[in-house]
Protein backbone atom coordinates (compact mmCIF):
# COMPACT_ATOMS: atom_id res chain seq x y z
CA UNK A 1 0.00 0.00 0.00
CA UNK A 2 1.45 3.38 -0.96
CA UNK A 3 0.77 6.94 0.07
CA UNK A 4 -0.61 9.23 -2.63
CA UNK A 5 -0.67 6.41 -5.17
CA UNK A 6 -1.99 8.54 -8.05
CA UNK A 7 0.82 11.06 -7.61
CA UNK A 8 3.30 8.21 -7.23
CA UNK A 9 2.27 6.96 -10.67
CA UNK A 10 2.89 10.45 -12.06
CA UNK A 11 6.36 10.40 -10.50
CA UNK A 12 7.21 6.97 -11.92
CA UNK A 13 5.88 7.97 -15.34
CA UNK A 14 8.70 10.51 -15.44
CA UNK A 15 11.33 8.03 -14.23
CA UNK A 16 13.80 6.04 -16.30
CA UNK A 17 16.47 5.27 -13.72
CA UNK A 18 15.48 3.35 -10.60
CA UNK A 19 17.99 3.51 -7.73
CA UNK A 20 17.51 1.10 -4.83
CA UNK A 21 19.15 0.83 -1.45
CA UNK A 22 20.27 -2.74 -0.74
CA UNK A 23 19.72 -3.69 2.90
CA UNK A 24 16.01 -3.02 3.47
CA UNK A 25 14.32 -2.52 0.10
CA UNK A 26 15.93 -5.53 -1.63
CA UNK A 27 16.61 -7.82 1.32
CA UNK A 28 17.27 -8.04 5.03
CA UNK A 29 21.03 -8.48 4.82
CA UNK A 30 21.71 -9.47 8.42
CA UNK A 31 19.07 -12.18 8.74
CA UNK A 32 20.90 -15.50 8.83
CA UNK A 33 23.83 -13.70 10.43
CA UNK A 34 22.59 -11.15 12.95
CA UNK A 35 23.92 -7.59 12.93
CA UNK A 36 24.74 -7.67 16.63
CA UNK A 37 27.06 -10.66 16.06
CA UNK A 38 28.94 -8.65 13.43
CA UNK A 39 29.15 -5.70 15.81
CA UNK A 40 30.59 -8.01 18.48
CA UNK A 41 33.23 -9.28 16.06
CA UNK A 42 34.25 -5.76 15.11
CA UNK A 43 34.49 -4.77 18.77
CA UNK A 44 36.79 -7.72 19.39
CA UNK A 45 39.06 -6.64 16.54
CA UNK A 46 39.27 -3.13 17.96
CA UNK A 47 40.08 -4.51 21.41
CA UNK A 48 42.83 -6.72 20.00
CA UNK A 49 44.32 -3.76 18.16
CA UNK A 50 44.84 -1.97 21.46
CA UNK A 51 43.16 1.19 20.27
CA UNK A 52 42.20 2.07 23.80
CA UNK A 53 38.78 2.04 25.50
CA UNK A 54 35.79 2.38 23.25
CA UNK A 55 33.23 5.11 23.80
CA UNK A 56 30.41 3.93 26.08
CA UNK A 57 27.84 3.99 23.28
CA UNK A 58 29.93 1.61 21.16
CA UNK A 59 30.15 -0.94 23.97
CA UNK A 60 26.44 -1.67 23.58
CA UNK A 61 25.61 -0.83 19.97
CA UNK A 62 24.26 -3.58 17.73
CA UNK A 63 24.93 -1.53 14.58
CA UNK A 64 28.17 -2.53 12.82
CA UNK A 65 28.23 0.79 10.97
CA UNK A 66 28.64 2.75 14.19
CA UNK A 67 31.81 0.81 14.91
CA UNK A 68 32.95 1.17 11.29
CA UNK A 69 32.56 4.96 11.42
CA UNK A 70 34.46 5.11 14.70
CA UNK A 71 37.28 3.00 13.26
CA UNK A 72 37.51 5.29 10.24
CA UNK A 73 38.87 7.96 12.60
CA UNK A 74 41.68 5.71 13.83
CA UNK A 75 44.99 5.11 12.09
CA UNK A 76 45.01 3.44 8.68
CA UNK A 77 46.09 -0.03 9.86
CA UNK A 78 43.40 -0.29 12.51
CA UNK A 79 40.74 0.89 10.07
CA UNK A 80 42.03 -1.52 7.44
CA UNK A 81 41.32 -4.50 9.72
CA UNK A 82 37.82 -3.27 10.52
CA UNK A 83 36.99 -2.50 6.87
CA UNK A 84 38.14 -5.93 5.69
CA UNK A 85 36.27 -7.69 8.49
CA UNK A 86 33.11 -5.69 7.76
CA UNK A 87 33.26 -6.61 4.08
CA UNK A 88 33.84 -10.29 4.84
CA UNK A 89 30.88 -10.41 7.24
CA UNK A 90 28.63 -8.67 4.69
CA UNK A 91 29.58 -11.14 1.96
CA UNK A 92 28.85 -14.04 4.29
CA UNK A 93 25.56 -12.44 5.36
CA UNK A 94 24.52 -12.05 1.72
CA UNK A 95 24.38 -15.83 1.35
CA UNK A 96 21.64 -16.08 4.01
CA UNK A 97 19.90 -12.73 3.58
CA UNK A 98 16.10 -12.65 3.62
CA UNK A 99 14.82 -11.65 0.15
CA UNK A 100 12.18 -9.01 -0.42
CA UNK A 101 10.44 -10.72 -3.32
CA UNK A 102 8.44 -7.61 -4.18
CA UNK A 103 11.72 -5.78 -4.79
CA UNK A 104 13.06 -8.68 -6.86
CA UNK A 105 10.07 -8.42 -9.14
CA UNK A 106 10.27 -4.62 -9.23
CA UNK A 107 13.90 -4.43 -10.35
CA UNK A 108 13.58 -7.28 -12.87
CA UNK A 109 10.43 -5.89 -14.51
CA UNK A 110 11.81 -2.35 -14.45
CA UNK A 111 15.00 -3.47 -16.18
CA UNK A 112 13.07 -5.50 -18.78
CA UNK A 113 10.29 -3.02 -19.56
CA UNK A 114 10.98 0.46 -18.23
CA UNK A 115 14.60 1.59 -17.81
CA UNK A 116 17.82 1.03 -15.92
CA UNK A 117 18.42 -0.12 -12.34
CA UNK A 118 21.27 0.68 -9.94
CA UNK A 119 21.95 -0.38 -6.37
CA UNK A 120 23.20 2.44 -4.14
CA UNK A 121 24.28 1.20 -0.73
CA UNK A 122 26.55 1.81 2.23
CA UNK A 123 27.24 -1.92 2.23
CA UNK A 124 30.09 -3.36 0.21
CA UNK A 125 29.57 -3.78 -3.52
CA UNK A 126 30.97 -7.31 -3.20
CA UNK A 127 28.12 -8.38 -0.90
CA UNK A 128 25.57 -6.98 -3.33
CA UNK A 129 27.16 -8.89 -6.23
CA UNK A 130 27.04 -12.13 -4.25
CA UNK A 131 23.37 -11.64 -3.38
CA UNK A 132 22.32 -10.71 -6.92
CA UNK A 133 24.16 -13.72 -8.36
CA UNK A 134 22.53 -16.12 -5.89
CA UNK A 135 19.06 -14.85 -6.81
CA UNK A 136 19.82 -14.51 -10.54
CA UNK A 137 19.20 -10.78 -10.53
CA UNK A 138 22.65 -9.66 -11.65
CA UNK A 139 21.68 -9.26 -15.30
CA UNK A 140 18.93 -6.80 -14.33
CA UNK A 141 21.20 -4.36 -12.48
CA UNK A 142 23.28 -1.99 -14.59
CA UNK A 143 25.56 -0.70 -11.86
CA UNK A 144 26.32 -1.09 -8.15
CA UNK A 145 27.62 1.81 -6.09
CA UNK A 146 28.81 0.41 -2.79
CA UNK A 147 30.93 1.56 0.12
CA UNK A 148 34.33 2.99 -0.75
CA UNK A 149 36.62 2.18 2.15
CA UNK A 150 39.29 4.46 0.74
CA UNK A 151 36.96 7.40 1.31
CA UNK A 152 34.60 6.43 4.13
CA UNK A 153 33.31 9.98 4.42
CA UNK A 154 31.35 9.58 1.18
CA UNK A 155 28.71 7.26 2.60
CA UNK A 156 25.06 8.26 2.51
CA UNK A 157 23.73 10.77 3.56
CA UNK A 158 26.45 12.28 1.40
CA UNK A 159 24.97 12.61 -2.10
CA UNK A 160 28.10 11.27 -3.81
CA UNK A 161 26.89 7.62 -4.15
CA UNK A 162 23.59 8.76 -5.67
CA UNK A 163 25.27 11.17 -8.08
CA UNK A 164 27.81 8.49 -9.01
CA UNK A 165 25.01 6.03 -9.85
CA UNK A 166 23.20 8.57 -12.02
CA UNK A 167 26.39 9.27 -13.93
CA UNK A 168 27.02 5.55 -14.43
CA UNK A 169 23.51 5.13 -15.84
CA UNK A 170 23.87 8.14 -18.11
CA UNK A 171 20.81 9.72 -16.54
CA UNK A 172 19.84 12.98 -14.89
CA UNK A 173 18.36 13.88 -11.53
CA UNK A 174 15.07 14.67 -13.29
CA UNK A 175 14.54 11.14 -14.63
CA UNK A 176 15.75 9.27 -11.55
CA UNK A 177 14.08 8.13 -8.33
CA UNK A 178 15.78 6.62 -5.28
CA UNK A 179 14.06 4.06 -3.04
CA UNK A 180 15.46 3.78 0.46
CA UNK A 181 14.39 2.78 3.95
CA UNK A 182 16.54 5.10 6.07
CA UNK A 183 16.66 8.79 6.82
CA UNK A 184 20.19 8.91 5.37
CA UNK A 185 18.81 7.56 2.05
CA UNK A 186 16.26 10.35 1.85
CA UNK A 187 18.83 12.97 2.82
CA UNK A 188 21.21 11.74 0.13
CA UNK A 189 18.44 11.89 -2.47
CA UNK A 190 17.48 15.43 -1.50
CA UNK A 191 21.10 16.59 -1.63
CA UNK A 192 21.43 15.03 -5.09
CA UNK A 193 18.18 16.75 -6.20
CA UNK A 194 16.55 13.37 -6.82
CA UNK A 195 12.99 12.34 -5.98
CA UNK A 196 12.77 9.70 -3.28
CA UNK A 197 10.40 6.94 -2.20
CA UNK A 198 10.62 5.99 1.44
CA UNK A 199 10.21 2.27 2.10
CA UNK A 200 8.59 2.05 5.54
CA UNK A 201 9.24 -1.59 6.35
CA UNK A 202 9.08 -1.18 10.13
CA UNK A 203 6.77 0.60 12.58
CA UNK A 204 7.57 4.28 12.94
CA UNK A 205 9.50 4.53 9.70
CA UNK A 206 6.68 6.16 7.75
CA UNK A 207 6.79 9.12 10.12
CA UNK A 208 10.59 9.46 10.21
CA UNK A 209 10.94 9.13 6.42
CA UNK A 210 8.17 11.67 5.87
CA UNK A 211 9.84 14.15 8.23
CA UNK A 212 13.15 13.53 6.43
CA UNK A 213 11.48 14.71 3.21
CA UNK A 214 10.59 11.57 1.24
CA UNK A 215 8.37 12.43 -1.70
CA UNK A 216 6.33 9.27 -1.21
CA UNK A 217 5.97 6.53 1.36
CA UNK A 218 5.23 2.89 0.60
CA UNK A 219 5.04 -0.10 2.90
CA UNK A 220 5.35 -2.63 0.08
CA UNK A 221 7.83 -2.88 -2.77
CA UNK A 222 5.07 -4.50 -4.81
CA UNK A 223 3.79 -0.96 -5.36
CA UNK A 224 6.70 -0.38 -7.73
CA UNK A 225 6.60 -3.84 -9.31
CA UNK A 226 2.89 -3.37 -10.03
CA UNK A 227 3.59 -0.11 -11.83
CA UNK A 228 6.54 -1.55 -13.72
CA UNK A 229 4.45 -4.52 -14.83
CA UNK A 230 1.68 -2.50 -16.48
CA UNK A 231 3.18 -2.76 -19.97
CA UNK A 232 3.80 -6.51 -19.66
CA UNK A 233 0.21 -6.95 -18.48
CA UNK A 234 -1.02 -4.98 -21.49
CA UNK A 235 0.99 -7.16 -23.89
CA UNK A 236 -0.38 -10.35 -22.33
CA UNK A 237 -3.96 -9.06 -22.50
CA UNK A 238 -3.53 -8.13 -26.16
CA UNK A 239 -2.25 -11.61 -27.02
CA UNK A 240 -4.90 -13.37 -24.93
CA UNK A 241 -7.77 -11.46 -26.52
CA UNK A 242 -6.31 -12.00 -30.00
CA UNK A 243 -6.28 -15.72 -29.20
CA UNK A 244 -9.93 -15.46 -28.17
CA UNK A 245 -10.75 -13.80 -31.49
CA UNK A 246 -8.91 -16.67 -33.17
CA UNK A 247 -10.90 -19.27 -31.24
CA UNK A 248 -14.29 -17.71 -32.01
CA UNK A 249 -13.38 -17.10 -35.65
CA UNK A 250 -12.42 -20.77 -36.05
CA UNK A 251 -15.72 -21.89 -34.52
CA UNK A 252 -17.61 -19.72 -36.96
CA UNK A 253 -15.45 -20.38 -40.04
CA UNK A 254 -15.22 -24.12 -39.50
CA UNK A 255 -18.99 -24.20 -39.23
CA UNK A 256 -18.77 -26.56 -36.24
CA UNK A 257 -21.12 -24.44 -34.17
CA UNK A 258 -24.48 -26.15 -33.54
CA UNK A 259 -27.35 -24.68 -35.46
CA UNK A 260 -29.22 -23.40 -32.41
CA UNK A 261 -29.72 -19.65 -32.71
CA UNK A 262 -28.74 -19.01 -29.08
CA UNK A 263 -25.33 -20.64 -29.54
CA UNK A 264 -24.71 -18.75 -32.78
CA UNK A 265 -25.52 -15.53 -30.96
CA UNK A 266 -23.09 -16.41 -28.16
CA UNK A 267 -20.26 -17.05 -30.64
CA UNK A 268 -20.95 -13.77 -32.40
CA UNK A 269 -21.13 -11.86 -29.11
CA UNK A 270 -17.85 -13.32 -27.88
CA UNK A 271 -16.08 -12.45 -31.13
CA UNK A 272 -17.24 -8.84 -30.85
CA UNK A 273 -16.23 -8.64 -27.19
CA UNK A 274 -12.79 -10.14 -27.84
CA UNK A 275 -12.18 -7.86 -30.82
CA UNK A 276 -12.98 -4.73 -28.81
CA UNK A 277 -10.70 -5.86 -25.97
CA UNK A 278 -7.80 -6.38 -28.37
CA UNK A 279 -8.13 -2.68 -29.18
CA UNK A 280 -8.44 -1.73 -25.51
CA UNK A 281 -5.37 -3.76 -24.51
CA UNK A 282 -3.33 -2.32 -27.38
CA UNK A 283 -4.20 1.23 -26.31
CA UNK A 284 -3.22 0.35 -22.74
CA UNK A 285 0.15 -0.93 -23.98
CA UNK A 286 0.59 2.23 -26.04
CA UNK A 287 0.07 4.37 -22.93
CA UNK A 288 2.52 2.34 -20.79
CA UNK A 289 5.46 1.76 -23.14
CA UNK A 290 8.58 3.94 -22.71
CA UNK A 291 9.67 3.30 -26.30
CA UNK A 292 8.60 6.22 -28.56
CA UNK A 293 9.15 4.06 -31.63
CA UNK A 294 6.86 1.32 -30.32
CA UNK A 295 4.29 3.91 -29.28
CA UNK A 296 4.24 5.20 -32.85
CA UNK A 297 4.05 1.69 -34.33
CA UNK A 298 1.06 0.86 -32.12
CA UNK A 299 -0.61 4.11 -33.17
CA UNK A 300 -0.15 3.17 -36.85
CA UNK A 301 -1.36 -0.38 -36.21
CA UNK A 302 -4.51 0.91 -34.48
CA UNK A 303 -5.21 3.22 -37.41
CA UNK A 304 -4.79 0.33 -39.86
CA UNK A 305 -7.03 -1.83 -37.68
CA UNK A 306 -9.78 0.81 -37.79
CA UNK A 307 -9.51 1.07 -41.57
CA UNK A 308 -9.79 -2.71 -41.99
CA UNK A 309 -12.59 -3.03 -39.39
CA UNK A 310 -14.38 0.33 -39.29
CA UNK A 311 -17.34 -1.08 -37.35
CA UNK A 312 -15.40 -2.81 -34.57
CA UNK A 313 -15.87 -0.10 -31.94
CA UNK A 314 -19.41 0.77 -32.95
CA UNK A 315 -20.64 -2.82 -32.95
CA UNK A 316 -19.14 -3.33 -29.48
CA UNK A 317 -20.96 -0.18 -28.32
CA UNK A 318 -24.25 -1.57 -29.56
CA UNK A 319 -23.64 -4.86 -27.79
CA UNK A 320 -22.67 -3.15 -24.53
CA UNK A 321 -25.58 -0.66 -24.56
CA UNK A 322 -28.27 -2.82 -26.11
CA UNK A 323 -30.92 -1.22 -23.90
CA UNK A 324 -30.28 2.27 -25.29
CA UNK A 325 -30.19 1.01 -28.87
CA UNK A 326 -33.43 -0.93 -28.40
CA UNK A 327 -35.12 2.38 -27.54
CA UNK A 328 -33.43 4.27 -30.39
CA UNK A 329 -31.19 6.26 -27.99
CA UNK A 330 -27.81 4.63 -28.63
CA UNK A 331 -24.66 6.68 -29.17
CA UNK A 332 -24.38 5.69 -32.85
CA UNK A 333 -28.07 6.47 -33.32
CA UNK A 334 -27.73 9.90 -31.73
CA UNK A 335 -24.86 10.78 -34.11
CA UNK A 336 -26.80 9.48 -37.11
CA UNK A 337 -24.33 6.67 -37.84
CA UNK A 338 -27.13 4.16 -37.28
CA UNK A 339 -30.74 4.83 -38.16
CA UNK A 340 -33.19 4.87 -35.26
CA UNK A 341 -35.66 3.20 -37.63
CA UNK A 342 -33.51 0.10 -38.03
CA UNK A 343 -34.92 -2.72 -35.92
CA UNK A 344 -32.48 -3.79 -33.18
CA UNK A 345 -31.28 -7.38 -33.49
CA UNK A 346 -29.10 -9.67 -31.45
CA UNK A 347 -25.64 -10.41 -32.81
CA UNK A 348 -25.51 -13.36 -35.18
CA UNK A 349 -23.37 -14.61 -38.04
CA UNK A 350 -24.22 -15.66 -41.55
CA UNK A 351 -22.41 -16.92 -44.61
CA UNK A 352 -21.40 -14.40 -47.25
CA UNK A 353 -19.89 -14.89 -50.68
CA UNK A 354 -16.39 -14.61 -49.14
CA UNK A 355 -16.91 -16.45 -45.87
CA UNK A 356 -18.76 -15.44 -42.73
CA UNK A 357 -19.97 -12.09 -41.43
CA UNK A 358 -21.08 -11.15 -37.92
CA UNK A 359 -24.07 -8.81 -37.97
CA UNK A 360 -25.53 -6.65 -35.26
CA UNK A 361 -28.30 -4.38 -36.42
CA UNK A 362 -27.02 -2.57 -39.52
CA UNK A 363 -23.38 -3.15 -38.57
CA UNK A 364 -21.24 -6.03 -39.76
CA UNK A 365 -17.74 -7.48 -39.33
CA UNK A 366 -15.99 -9.84 -41.69
CA UNK A 367 -14.81 -12.79 -39.56
CA UNK A 368 -11.69 -13.55 -41.61
CA UNK A 369 -10.56 -9.92 -41.50
CA UNK A 370 -11.24 -9.75 -37.75
CA UNK A 371 -9.07 -12.79 -37.18
CA UNK A 372 -6.22 -11.42 -39.29
CA UNK A 373 -6.28 -7.89 -37.88
CA UNK A 374 -6.46 -9.00 -34.24
CA UNK A 375 -3.21 -10.91 -34.64
CA UNK A 376 -1.54 -8.12 -36.61
CA UNK A 377 -2.27 -5.67 -33.83
CA UNK A 378 -1.13 -8.13 -31.16
CA UNK A 379 2.11 -8.81 -33.04
CA UNK A 380 2.95 -5.09 -33.14
CA UNK A 381 2.25 -4.65 -29.42
CA UNK A 382 4.31 -7.69 -28.44
CA UNK A 383 7.19 -6.94 -30.78
CA UNK A 384 6.71 -10.06 -32.90
CA UNK A 385 7.54 -9.70 -36.58
CA UNK A 386 4.48 -8.83 -38.66
CA UNK A 387 2.82 -11.88 -40.10
CA UNK A 388 -0.53 -13.33 -40.94
CA UNK A 389 -2.66 -14.93 -38.25
CA UNK A 390 -1.86 -18.54 -37.30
Amino acid sequence: MAARANTLQTLLDETENLLLDFDGPICTLFFGIQAHHVADQLRTILSDSQCGPLPAELDKTEDPFEIYRFAAKLDADQFHYIANAMRAHEIEAATSALPNLGAHRALSIWAESVGRVAIVTNNSAESVKVYLAIHQLDTHVTTIVGRDDSNSGLLKPDPHPVCHAIAELGGTSNNTVFVGDSVSDIQAAISANVKSIGFANKPGKAESLTVAGADFITTEMTTISKYAGYFNDAVQHTLQWAATVEQQARRIQDNTTPSQISIQQNDANLLILALRNVIRAAKFAQSRTRDPGLRERISTALANFNVALPNAVAIRDVLEHFDDYSMGAGRQQRTGAISTDSPFQSAHFERSSDGYVVNLGSLSIDVAIARREAWRLAYVVSGIDDQESP
